[in-house]
């Protein structure tokens, strides 16, 4: 959810979820569910400077974020009983996508982003790194009101 301060200013609150499957060359060792709740700011070409080159039906935009990963782990039965604990992490987030207006209140949505999700966690009581950071691929379509 956006809120539009300026044409090329936006900000916002963006939630993601995530599931990991970790395997270490073997069995498999349980499931990662990561939630990430971020603060937005996105920034946005003004109409502007695109009409005049012919480019009515896009816009393009980058945003960054900043927030919390919060973990959950489930371990799998052929773990054979080792515990695993998860700390919740700093959430940063880049992006880039194009916007293609379909209406004055719908759109197509096209991005690419990247998330950071990077820390220690523990396995049967010692410290070990871990990093789930992701790219992304999200297609979807944008509704103003």
């Amino acid at each position: 959810a956006n809120y539009a301060l300026k044409e090329w200013l936006r900000v916002g609150v963006l939630y993601e979820w995530h599931e990991h499957t970790i395997n270490f060359n073997g069995p498999k060792f349980g499931n990662l569910t990561i939630n990430t709740f971020l603060t937005t700011v996105e920034f946005r070409v003004p109409r502007a400077k695109l009409d005049p080159h012919g480019l009515t039906w896009l816009t393009p935009y980058a945003s960054v974020g900043f927030g919390a990963n919060v973990h959950g782990f489930k371990e799998h039965q052929q773990a054979g009983g080792n515990t695993g604990s998860f700390p919740t992490t700093f959430a940063f987030r880049m992006a880039t996508g194009i916007d293609i207006p379909l209406t004055e209140q719908l759109g197509i949505n096209t991005e690419i982003a990247w998330n950071r999700d990077s820390g220690t966690y523990q396995f049967n009581g010692v410290d070990a790194s871990f990093n789930a950071s992701t790219p992304n691929i999200l297609g979807g379509i944008r509704l103003r009101y």
